[in-house]
């Protein structure tokens, strides 16, 4: 019996060492345990426990021969588990071990070597999809991206979107912001598509508002497009600078449509400046400078005027003040074309106030047609105006009164003209005062609105003086018969 249990003992001590170095070929469904390094050939299936003692490796070796080894799970579920003390190691002693459904759900991706941003994108594979990570169609961001370029693309139809929601949008804005940490506002555009360009944050009333001003906005007029807003006490500019060549600024009308343009029709207004004053209430128009149409354009004539409008001191309403014609001439109170180069002034007075002495000139005198109230210059004696001496300009013809005694009752004298009238001064004149002239012959005076004696009729004055000289020359003849009567008598012996 001891002969029996030893030799028994050896048996089981041979079949141990050999069994360390056998190949097990397609075990078919046996269970394996071993402890040592096993040499398999074929398909392993069933339980397969690889076990170490304490701690240790289970090895998996492609070697360098034809074909892959597999290492293959059952077709219903299984696991290949490997722990901290007993890893699993997968060796490859030639080309790459490969995985089509390698994966951990319970550890993050810690659990492999560092991986840059471009081999994560590589390895990504539904960039374009609808989850959280989206790259392609529209990422979600929870926090700010910093990063000074954003591009649009490459192409030279490239295109870069700015959306201020994706949904319904009813105030949505968006807001450009710079400064400390965006702290000051740059501008915005708001949900109708208007901007703003200043660092008040207020919905643009315009398509393009620029606000210098804390405050909002007052309300334009209907259909502005452009509204500039100055700050406080500062005065708004606009500045167009030119660097070799001329700054412009041009106006162009149609009328019709954008699409189906006709032609400007006479007496349209294509361009009107004007401003308004606020009034304690609202902002009332006051003064405008209109450039219209004089004739219907055609592709030969495009005829223009420009007129000008005020509003009379008391009122609240503009009205036509004057006009520069298509003609070239002037109007001034009224809209009668006085013609090329032409002067039109429709007012009693006309006031020029700085003209320079006439002292080193040849005069002539400014006479005006009675008809047409045209202005020309005198071509009669010493440039006196031809004037409407004729017979069938005048009536109730009477003998004069005055002559030779009320010329000898005027106050001759030398006299100088005060500063400011006449000649300043300058020289000595000769002649008479109003005042002088009205005292003898009240109706060669003249008067001024409030009545006041300022001149007399000089030139009735010399009409005056040779009625007095033909009354001399009849008391001179009526002498010169009186003496030759007596002459006569004295001759005759005194009889």
């Amino acid at each position: 019996m001891r002969k029996l249990l030893i030799s028994l003992f050896a048996v089981v001590v041979l079949a141990s060492a050999a069994f360390a170095q056998q190949v097990f070929n397609n075990p078919g469904g046996n269970a394996l345990r071993t402890n040592a390094t096993v040499g398999l050939a074929g398909t392993l299936t069933g339980a397969v426990n690889f076990t170490g003692v304490t701690s240790g490796t289970a090895i998996i070796t492609a070697q360098a021969v034809a074909g892959a080894p597999t290492l293959a799970l059952g077709t219903t579920s299984g696991t290949l588990a490997g722990s901290a003390s007993s890893p699993l190691t997968i060796n490859s002693t030639t080309g790459v071990i490969t995985c089509s459904t390698c994966g951990i759900t319970s550890n993050p991706l810690s659990q492999f070597a560092a991986t840059t941003s471009a081999q994560l994108a590589g390895v990504i594979s539904d960039e374009t999809g609808t989850g959280v990570l989206v790259f392609a169609t529209a990422p979600t961001f929870t926090t700010s991206i910093t990063d000074p370029l954003v591009i649009g693309g490459t192409a030279a139809g490239s295109t870069l979107s700015l959306r201020s929601t994706s949904g319904v949008g009813t105030t949505d804005q968006i807001l450009f912001q710079v400064g400390n940490n965006g702290a000051t506002l740059g501008g915005l555009i708001n949900t109708d598509g208007r901007w703003n360009v200043g660092t008040t944050n207020s919905a643009p009333d315009s398509l393009l508002v620029v606000n210098a001003n804390t405050g909002l906005t007052v309300a334009p007029n209907a259909g502005t497009y452009f509204h500039v807003v100055g700050a406080d006490a500062a005065n708004p500019r606009m500045l167009l600078d030119g660097f070799g060549g001329v700054p412009v600024m041009n106006i162009r009308r149609a009328n019709g449509t954008r699409a189906s343009k006709t032609a400007i029709a006479n007496a349209d207004t294509l361009f009107a400046f004007g401003v308004a004053g606020w009034d304690t209430a609202a902002y009332g128009d006051s003064t405008s400078i209109n450039f219209l149409a004089s004739e219907t354009f055609t592709a030969s004539a495009h005829g223009g005027y420009i007129e000008f409008y005020t509003t009379p001191t008391g009122t609240t309403a503009t009205a036509a003040a004057g006009r520069f014609q298509a003609s070239g001439g002037l109007s001034i109170g009224a809209t009668a074309d006085p013609g090329t180069g032409g002067l039109y002034v429709n007012g009693a007075t006309i006031t020029l106030n700085g003209l320079a002495t006439d002292a080193t000139h040849t005069d002539r005198t400014v006479c005006q047609d009675s008809t047409s109230k045209s202005l020309f210059f005198g071509s009669g004696a010493v440039g006196i105006c031809l004037g409407t001496s004729g017979a069938q300009f005048k009536t109730a013809f009477a003998p004069m009164v005055a002559g030779l005694d009320e010329v000898v009752k005027l106050n001759l004298q030398n006299y100088r003209y005060r500063d400011g009238y006449g000649d300043n001064g300058a020289r000595v004149q000769y002649g008479l005062t109003a005042q002088d002239v009205e005292a003898v012959i009240p109706d060669l005076a003249r008067h001024n609105l409030q009545g006041e004696t300022i001149n007399y009729d000089w030139g009735a004055l010399v009409f005056v003086s040779l009625r007095a000289i033909q009354q001399l020359k009849a008391d001179n003849d009526n002498l010169v018969q009186r003496i030759d009567m007596l002459e006569r008598r004295a001759a005759a012996g005194g009889r």
